[in-house]
């Protein structure tokens, strides 16, 4: 059984807090109001490209969990600029908590988040989509970029 990406999600925060507060760790700098007000705008800005991405599948009858068979290419809201916009907003939420807490090792376990969710979810996805949509795929994988 493999491990969901909602749940990578929470495990990274998870980690982030315990690595940041239980080990040594190498402060990146003081937060200030500016850090603290991006770090918390990245957060809502991440939870909301999840959410809305989420009712576009909804809206598309087609399903949210990886690797189900999809019935619908969705191209349309935040896929115009990104194939992969829920990921990105989960990276984007990581990225404002590790603003927030302002050492190094939790901006790592983004950079770990990334790997994992690329690696393990996108390309093989990819490759599924393919299978699936045939040429219409490899015209949209042509025309927007796998991130941003």
């Amino acid at each position: 059984m493999q491990i969901l990406p909602p749940i990578w999600l929470l495990l990274s925060i998870v980690g982030m807090l315990l690595t940041h507060y239980f080990s040594p760790n190498i402060k990146l700098y003081t937060l200030n109001p500016f850090i603290f007000l991006t770090g918390l705008l990245l957060i809502l800005f991440g939870f909301v490209l999840v959410i809305y991405c989420a009712s576009l599948f909804r809206k598309h009858e087609t399903p949210l969990r990886p690797f189900k068979e999809s019935t619908a290419l969705i191209t349309s809201g935040p896929f115009k600029y990104s194939r992969n916009p829920i990921y990105l907003g989960m990276a984007i939420i990581l990225i404002g908590i590790a603003l927030l807490l302002g050492s190094l090792i939790p901006f790592l376990i983004v950079l770990g988040f990334f790997l994992i969710i690329h690696n393990q979810y996108v390309l093989r996805e990819e490759i599924f989509m393919e299978k699936i949509f045939g040429e219409k795929f490899s015209l949209y994988k042509r025309s927007v970029r796998r991130w941003i």
